[in-house]
Parts: C-alpha cells; sequence; structure tokens
C-alpha cells in the first residue's frame, strides 16, 4: 500500500515522495528556462560628451542611436536639440515600459487562470495527476518556443509572429504551473500566489526607486543560478531531508527576487548602465514573466513542505 502522508500544505491523496520529485523535476526545468534566458542582448549605454561651452561639460546618458548624430560647430550640440532628444528617449522608453507590463499582465493573468482551473476543478486536477507525460509535452512545446524567440530575431521583433510563439509559450507554461500548482492544497496555492505577489510588488518599487545600479550585477547572478542548477541535480539524485528542501526552496526564492530588480532595471534603461533595446519587449515580457512564476514555484515549494508533517 503506498504511503500517503496527511499534510496541510500538499494534498492529503498525493504521495509526499512523488510530489517531492515532481517539484525537483519542474524546478529544474523552469531555472534551465531562465540560464537559457541569459543570452546577452543588451546593450551599453554610453556617456557622450556634450560641449555646451568652451568650459562647460555635461555628461548625458542616451540612446546608442545618437552616436551617429554630426557634431557641429567644432564638436559643439546645440542645448535644445540635445533636450529634444533626452525627451523623445524618455518617450519611447516609457512606451516601451508600458507595453512590457501589459504583455506581463496578459500573461500573468492567463497562467493564473490555468492554474485556478487545475487546483479547483477536480476532474482536471485527477486528470493532471494521473496524465504527466502531457507535462512534458507542454515543456517541450515551451523550450521550441523560447529557442525560437531567443535565437531568432525576426521571430521575436516581428508581429504578429512573436505574439503567437509568446502566446503558446504562455499557454504551455501555465499548463505545467497548473500541473505542479494540483499536487497542493488551494491555500498553499493561494498563499503562495499572495506572497508573490507582495514581493514582487515591492521588488519593482524598490528597483525603480533605488539607486543602485543591479544591471552591472548579470554575471553574478548567472554565477548563482548554474550553483542552483547544479544543487537541484544533487538534490534530485541523492537523498535529501524536509529542512534541505525548504533551505533550497529559500536560495531559489531569494536568486530570483535579485532577478526581478535586476530584469526591472535592465528594461527601465536611463541612468543604468546597460539596457534593453524598446524594440525588445517580446524578451523584456519573458524576462519578468519567468522570474515571477520561479519566485512562485520556489515560494510554494517553501509553503508546502514546510506544512506537511
Amino acid at each position: 500500500m503506498p504511503n500517503h502522508t496527511q499534510v496541510m500544505g500538499v494534498d492529503s491523496t498525493i504521495n509526499l515522495v512523488s510530489l517531492s520529485n515532481h517539484l525537483k523535476s519542474f524546478i529544474l526545468l523552469t531555472t534551465m528556462e531562465r540560464l537559457f534566458l541569459s543570452q546577452d542582448i543588451i546593450t551599453r549605454v554610453p556617456k557622450v560628451k556634450v560641449y555646451i561651452r568652451p568650459k562647460l561639460v555635461l555628461l548625458l546618458n542616451f540612446h546608442p542611436a545618437i552616436k551617429d548624430i554630426k557634431m557641429v560647430h567644432r564638436g559643439t550640440i546645440r542645448l535644445a536639440a540635445m533636450v529634444d532628444m533626452i525627451r523623445m528617449e524618455n518617450v519611447v522608453r516609457r512606451g516601451f515600459i508600458r507595453k512590457v507590463y501589459g504583455i506581463l499582465s496578459v500573461q500573468l493573468l492567463i497562467t493564473c487562470g490555468l492554474i485556478s482551473i487545475f487546483v479547483f476543478v477536480k476532474p482536471l486536477r485527477d486528470f493532471a495527476i494521473e496524465n504527466e507525460s502531457l507535462y512534458w509535452i507542454a515543456f517541450a512545446v515551451t523550450m521550441v518556443c523560447m529557442i525560437a524567440m531567443v535565437c531568432c530575431e525576426s521571430v521575436r521583433r516581428k508581429s504578429p509572429t512573436n505574439f503567437v510563439f509568446l502566446g503558446i509559450f504562455t499557454i504551455c507554461e501555465g499548463f505545467m504551473m497548473g500541473s505542479l500548482a494540483a499536487h497542493f492544497e488551494a491555500d498553499a496555492v493561494l498563499i503562495a500566489a499572495g506572497t508573490c505577489a507582495v514581493v514582487t510588488l515591492a521588488l519593482t518599487v524598490f528597483a525603480f526607486q533605488s539607486k543602485y545600479d543591479f544591471t552591472v550585477c548579470g554575471g553574478m547572478l548567472l554565477a548563482l543560478l548554474l550553483i542552483l542548477l547544479l544543487g537541484g541535480i544533487l538534490m534530485a539524485i541523492l537523498p535529501n531531508s524536509k529542512w534541505a528542501m525548504i533551505g533550497y526552496g529559500s536560495a531559489g526564492a531569494l536568486i530570483f527576487s535579485l532577478y526581478i530588480v535586476y530584469d526591472t532595471q535592465i528594461m527601465m534603461g536611463g541612468k543604468h548602465k546597460y539596457a534593453l533595446s524598446p524594440e525588445e519587449y517580446i524578451f523584456a515580457a519573458l524576462n519578468l514573466y519567468l522570474d515571477i512564476i520561479n519566485l512562485f514555484v520556489y515560494l510554494l515549494m517553501i509553503i508546502g513542505i514546510a506544512r506537511s508533517d
């Protein structure tokens, strides 16, 4: 007879060992997805010296396209023209940010809807638990879409192709999230979702208001992500305890919290050293989407396992 453990955060009909293995596989897969997105397509925002008077030098940050502007009057640019360029860049960047958050909102709504269906509709919940092959098919589709969007510039920049690929990716990712959430009780999923929303909002506000530039920390975050992935592989192979899984979940939540700040500032541009091009709105939305759902998964792991007996 299988050992069904009565737990508060995990569905009592689910074998806790099976859940642990399912969590480990899901976390490894989503971490690999985020690692794949670490392709360096960001651009460095150069500092341009603008001479207004012979003894007056202003150091300003501009879009890389401004480097092609011809200098007049022996290296002097008219102040009015520079102000117009700054204003135009700010307008473009604000429009880019609004587009990214609009796309991200739709992605999160679709994902939340799919998770809710799998958590609250018992037939679908049982179907997801009993048919794990569909989970792996969904993962294969997400990887194909991600490779196409990351490696092919024309796919992620050309509309409506980019939205089609992003929509398929989001639906399949939502199905994977729903399959995982089906192993947990509804209250644990709701607590993890609420905590994730509060943390994400707080980190976003911090990223917009902070004077610290996290865009220079890409290499460090990549190293931490590699260590997390290696730790996940070891956990999948070696036997581990409840507290080891909670510790691993806490480390994952911390790393993806840092990634939310990093990807938010990369999107913002402006005073930060590195920035995404305004044409990369699909890539920016994909980065933040994976950061948020990974944070949710690690929080769900912490809450579900911590409340188990």
